[in-house]
C-alpha cells in the first residue's frame, strides 16, 4: 500500500469554456503546482494561447489542447462564451458535450488521481469507469449553488411550469430565508432555464450543474467558511458528500508597483476619501445606466476613479459621458476604459469605498485591501446577486444599491444614497456596516495565519485521554490552541503530560451524579467492567455543559469519540465535528460500520456465530473472531436497559460527525480506511501512528541485564498496563518462556488470584531459569528496551501503542501476538492474516486459553533461523517496516492532517 501523504498528486482540469472559469482553474493549478503536484489542463486550442502566460509552473502544468468540435451556428474560431453573443450560449454547451470521446481517451492516457470539472456533467461517469476520482470544482458562490442547483431546488422545480415567482423564493431548507431574488433577477434565471433538449439538443446550465454535483465523488468550491459556512453545510447535507474549500484563490499580490499616473492622481486626496468603481471585464452597462452611475458618483461630491467598459449604444467612453460631466467633475474624477491594476489601487490609502459588481475576486480583493475600503454593491447577474445578498443581508457588511423591481434599473439617487450611507461617519447604518466589515477583515487576517482552535472531549478512559493528549501536544507544537474538556479530578492525573500549558487549557466539567457510581469515580479505571454503562450515562449527562462551553469557546473543531451527541451540538454553532479514534481501523470497520450496524439491527437476537463472521463487504475475509472473542463482544453489546451500548454509540458518532480522524497510517490500515470512507461517505484524515522517539536513556539495571546476551536473542514480553492474567494463564506464559530456552524479560502485572509476582511464579521457576530471565511487575521503559540490540522477539498484547513501538524498534524484533480484547484482536489478525508478518499464539476456541506449548511453539517459529514460516514472517515484517522507517514518514502524515484541517476551516492558503 502506498503512502498517499508522501506522494504527489496528478490532477486533470476541465473547466467550462469561459474565462471566468478557466482563469480560477489556472489559479488553483498554480497553487497545487506550487506544492509539487502535477496538473494536466484540458482546454480548447485557440484559448490555450490566451492563458499560457498565467502558467507559473510550466514544468508541472501541461496544457492539453482538444479538437474543438464543429457545431452548426457557432462562428468559426469561437471557443468560449467571450466569443459569442449571449443567445448562442447553448451552442458552447453542445460543443463541450461533443468532446466526451476525446476526454475519455485523454483520461485513459493520463491516468490522473482526480479530475476537476464543472459544466461537463458526464465527466464523473467516465472517471468512475477508469478508477479516477471526480470533483465538481465550482467558482460560483455556494449561496447561489444552494439556491439554484441543490437537490431541494431541483426536485421542487422539476416537472412544473416555472415562473419568476417560483424562482424568487429560496428552496425548502435554504439556510438564510432573507436571501431571495427580485423579479428582474428571477427573469434572467428563467431565461437561462428556458433551454430545452428538444430545441437544439442542449441541456440547460442548471440541470447540467445539478447532474454534475449529484454524480461527482466530492465537491470543491472557491470559497471559505467565514463567508459561506451555512451554505456549505447545506450543500454537504443536501448532496451527502464532502465539500472541500480552496479559499477565494486570489492571485498572489503582484510585484509591479502602481502606475505613476494613478499614484499621482490618488495622491492628491485624503486617506479613505476616494470612491473606486469597477464592474469587471465582462459587465457592459447600457448607456443610460452608465450615465446614471456616473451622475451618482458626481452627486456624492467625493473624488472617484471609475474603471468601466464602453457601454452598449456608444462607441467610446468619452461619447457616453453625460453632458458637461467632465467640466463639472474637473480634477476630482476619472472614468477609464482600459485595463487597470485593481489590487494595487485597492491597497492605496486614499481609497475609501469600492462600488463593485460583486464578482467573487473583487469582493475578496476588497476584503483584504490595505485601504480597508467600504463596499457598495451593484450586482449584475448570476452569483454576483448572491454575493451581494450575503454581504448586504447575511453579514450586513455592505450596502446594495436599490433597483426597480421589474426592470432592475438603478438611479443616480440610489447610487448616491448607498455611497453616502457607507462614507458618512455619523450614519448609523453606515457605522454598523463598517463595524461588521472590519470584523470580517480581522477574521480573514486571523484565518490567513491559519491558527486552529480545537476542542477535545475524549471518552472517560486513560486509554483515550493519553492519545488525545499526545495529539494535543503535537498540534500545540505547531502553534494551535487546544481546549481540553475533562472531568475535574482527572486533570491532576494528566496535566503532567501537557507540554504546552500556554496553548493547551484544561476545562473541568461538573461531574454528574449517577446512581450506582462510586463517589469520586470519573473514569473506566475507577469502576469494574460491569459498571462501564454508568460512566456512559455520566458522560451523556454533560450535554448541556458541553453546549455552554462550545458557545463560549467557539473552536473551529471539536474532536470526540463516545459522546455521539456532540456533532448535533456543534453543527448549529458552526463548529466542525471530528470523530477521532485511536482504535484500529480494521476493528472499527468490523464492529461499528454501517454494514455491521444495519446487519445486526435486523436480528431479533444476536449470537456469537453472527459476530464471528465479518460484515458484508469487509475488505479482508480472512479476518474473523473466535468464539471466545465474539462472546466478549456480545457482552459489551448487551448493556443494561436505559444505556446505549459502546458499539451503537460509536456507530452514531461516526455517522453524525463531519469528518473522521484515525491514529493510523495507510501502510497498515489502507484497506479498512477505504472501506470506512465509502461506508460512511465522508473523508478520513490520518495522523500517522508512530510514537515520538524516547529522550531518556535506558535504566542501568536493564542495560546491564540485556548487555549479557547476543544480538536478537532475548524475548521481551509485555501485555500492557491494563491486562491482568489469571494466575493459571500467568504461569502458562512463564513456563512457555522457560521452555523456549531463550533469555527473557517479562513486564507483567500481578495476576488475579495472587498478591505478588513472586507468589504467582510456578514452583521452582526462579531456580530453573537462574540469571537468564526476569519477570518484572513495575513500569518499564518499553521503547528503549525495544531499541536494544539484544531483543529478538516481542510477545505483545497488540495494543496500538505497543504495536507502533514494535514497528519502529531498532532491534527489528519479530512479533509474537497474544491479544486480549477489543482492537488488540484486530491488530493481531492484520499482522498475521493480512500481512503474514507476525505469529499469533494459539488459544482454545471456547475459553480463549493459551498453553505452555502454544507459547513455546510461537516463540520457536519466530526465533529459529531455519523455520520456513518464521523466514516468511521475518521477510514480510521487514517489508512492512521499510516505508515506515523512512525519513519524515510520521511528520508527512501529521503535516497532511493539519493542512487538511486548515483547508476545512479556512480554505487553501
Amino acid at each position: 500500500m502506498e503512502n498517499s501523504s508522501n506522494s504527489c498528486l496528478h490532477i486533470a482540469m476541465y473547466p467550462w469554456f469561459a474565462f471566468g472559469h478557466i482563469t480560477p482553474y489556472i489559479h488553483l493549478s498554480n497553487k497545487l503546482a506550487e506544492r509539487g503536484h502535477t496538473i494536466s489542463f484540458i482546454i480548447p486550442p485557440i484559448t490555450k494561447s490566451k492563458v499560457e502566460h498565467l502558467n507559473r509552473f510550466p514544468n508541472l502544468i501541461t496544457f492539453y489542447p482538444i479538437t474543438f468540435p464543429h457545431v452548426e451556428g457557432l462562428p468559426s474560431g469561437a471557443e468560449t462564451t467571450r466569443d459569442i453573443p449571449f443567445s448562442l450560449l447553448p451552442l458552447i454547451f453542445i460543443a463541450m458535450d461533443k468532446t466526451e470521446s476525446e476526454i475519455e481517451f485523454l483520461l485513459q492516457k493520463l491516468k490522473p488521481h482526480f479530475i476537476l470539472y464543472d459544466f461537463a456533467y458526464w465527466v464523473s461517469k467516465l472517471a468512475h469507469s477508469l478508477g479516477i476520482k471526480s470533483m465538481h470544482y465550482s467558482v460560483v458562490s455556494p449561496a447561489a449553488t444552494a439556491h439554484n442547483m441543490s437537490s431541494a431546488a431541483h426536485h421542487y422545480l422539476r416537472g412544473r411550469k416555472i415562473t419568476e415567482t417560483d424562482l424568487m423564493k429560496p428552496p425548502p431548507g435554504y439556510p438564510d430565508p432573507s436571501i431571495h431574488l427580485h423579479f428582474h433577477e428571477a427573469r434572467w434565471y428563467l431565461i437561462m432555464r428556458s433551454v430545452k433538449p428538444s430545441d437544439i439538443g442542449a441541456i440547460n446550465m442548471f440541470d447540467r450543474l445539478y447532474m454534475s454535483l449529484a454524480e461527482c465523488d466530492v465537491i470543491g468550491i472557491k470559497s471559505c467558511r467565514e463567508i459561506d459556512g451555512m451554505f456549505v453545510e447545506f450543500l454537504e447535507k443536501d448532496f451527502r458528500k464532502p465539500v472541500l474549500l480552496t479559499g477565494p484563490l486570489i492571485p498572489d499580490s503582484p510585484s509591479e508597483p502602481l502606475e505613476k499616473k494613478w499614484v499621482d492622481f490618488l495622491g492628491q486626496f485624503k486617506p479613505n476619501s476616494v470612491i473606486y468603481c469597477v464592474f469587471g471585464s465582462e459587465v457592459i452597462l447600457i448607456k443610460s445606466q452608465f450615465q446614471e452611475l456616473l451622475l451618482g458618483l458626481e452627486l456624492s461630491g467625493l473624488p472617484f476613479l471609475a474603471s468601466l467598459r464602453t457601454p452598449s449604444g456608444a462607441n467610446s467612453i468619452e461619447e457616453a459621458l453625460p453632458d458637461g460631466f467632465q467640466e463639472r467633475t474637473g480634477g476630482r474624477g476619472v472614468v477609464y476604459g482600459g485595463w487597470i491594476q485593481q489590487p494595487q489601487i485597492l491597497n492605496h490609502p486614499s481609497i475609501g469605498c469600492i462600488v463593485t459588481h460583486c464578482g467573487w475576486g473583487s469582493l475578496f480583493e476588497a476584503l483584504g485591501a490595505k485601504s480597508k475600503c467600504e463596499l457598495v454593491l451593484i450586482p449584475n447577474r448570476s452569483d454576483q446577486i448572491f454575493n451581494a445578498r450575503i454581504f448586504g443581508k447575511t453579514l450586513k457588511a455592505g450596502i446594495e444599491v436599490k433597483k426597480s423591481e421589474e426592470e432592475g434599473l438603478f438611479t443616480k439617487e440610489s447610487v448616491f444614497e448607498a455611497i453616502k450611507t457607507v462614507m458618512e461617519e455619523d450614519n448609523e447604518i453606515g457605522k454598523e456596516v463598517r463595524a461588521n466589515l472590519a470584523k470580517m477583515s480581522m477574521e480573514k487576517e486571523k484565518s490567513d495565519g491559519s491558527t486552529l482552535h480545537i476542542a477535545m472531549y475524549p471518552w472517560f478512559a486513560f486509554g483515550h485521554f493519553i492519545p488525545y493528549m499526545d495529539l494535543s501536544n503535537k498540534l500545540a507544537e505547531k502553534g494551535h490552541t487546544i481546549s481540553f474538556i475533562i472531568p475535574p479530578t482527572t486533570i491532576s492525573k494528566v496535566e503532567h503530560l501537557n507540554r504546552f500549558p500556554k496553548l493547551i487549557t484544561f476545562y473541568p466539567i461538573t461531574y454528574p451524579n449517577v446512581e450506582g457510581l462510586p463517589l469520586g469515580a470519573e473514569t473506566t479505571n475507577d469502576v469494574p467492567v460491569s459498571s462501564l454503562h454508568l460512566i456512559s450515562t455520566a458522560m451523556d449527562k454533560t450535554q448541556n455543559e458541553i453546549e455552554f462551553l462550545l458557545r463560549k469557546l467557539k473552536p473551529h473543531f471539536i474532536l470526540y469519540n463516545f459522546a455521539y451527541w456532540v456533532s448535533k451540538l456543534a453543527r448549529p454553532l458552526g463548529i466542525k465535528s471530528m470523530h477521532y479514534t485511536n482504535a484500529s481501523a480494521a476493528a472499527t470497520a468490523y464492529n461499528v460500520s454501517s454494514a455491521t450496524h444495519h446487519n445486526l439491527k435486523e436480528m431479533k437476537k444476536i449470537t456469537e456465530a453472527e459476530l464471528m463472521k465479518p460484515p458484508p463487504g469487509y475488505p479482508d475475509s480472512s479476518i474473523h473472531l473466535h468464539f471466545h472473542e465474539a462472546r466478549d463482544h456480545l457482552m459489551m453489546r448487551n448493556v443494561k436497559p436505559g444505556a446505549i451500548n459502546m458499539f451503537d454509540r460509536l456507530y452514531m458518532s461516526l455517522a453524525e460527525c463531519d469528518i473522521i480522524g484515525i491514529k493510523t497510517c495507510r501502510e497498515i490500515d489502507g484497506l479498512f480506511i477505504d472501506f470506512l470512507e465509502k461506508d460512511f461517505g465522508k473523508p478520513i484524515l490520518l495522523t500517522g501512528s508512530l510514537p515520538d522517539p524516547p529522550t531518556n536513556p535506558l535504566e542501568k539495571k536493564w542495560l546491564d541485564f540485556l548487555g549479557q546476551f547476543k544480538p536478537n536473542s532475548v524475548i521481551y514480553c509485555c501485555l500492557g498496563s491494563e491486562s491482568i492474567l489469571t494466575k493459571s494463564q500467568f504461569q502458562e506464559l512463564a513456563l512457555g518462556l522457560e521452555l523456549s530456552g531463550f533469555p527473557f524479560l517479562a513486564a507483567l502485572r500481578t495476576p488475579s488470584g495472587a498478591d505478588s509476582i513472586e507468589e504467582a511464579l510456578p514452583d521452582g521457576f526462579q531456580e530453573r531459569i537462574g540469571e537468564r530471565g526476569v519477570i518484572h511487575g513495575g513500569w518499564i521503559q518499553q521503547p528503549q528496551i525495544l531499541n536494544h540490540p539484544s531483543i529478538g522477539c516481542f510477545i505483545t498484547h497488540c495494543g496500538g501503542g505497543s504495536f507502533s513501538e514494535a514497528l519502529v524498534a531498532k532491534s527489528k524484533c519479530v512479533l509474537v501476538l497474544l491479544p486480549n480484547r477489543g482492537d488488540q484482536i484486530f491488530y493481531a489478525r492484520i499482522l498475521e492474516k493480512t500481512f503474514k508478518a507476525g505469529i499469533e499464539v494459539e488459544k482454545s476456541e471456547e475459553e480463549g486459553l493459551f498453553t505452555i506449548e502454544g507459547v513455546f511453539k510461537a516463540i520457536k517459529t519466530a526465533m529459529e533461523d531455519d523455520n520456513e514460516v518464521g523466514k516468511e514472517v521475518r521477510a514480510n515484517l521487514a517489508k512492512l517496516r521499510q516505508p515506515i522507517l523512512s525519513d519524515n514518514f510520521q511528520s508527512s502524515y501529521f503535516d497532511d492532517f493539519v493542512n487538511k484541517l486548515k483547508a476545512l476551516a479556512f480554505g487553501m492558503k
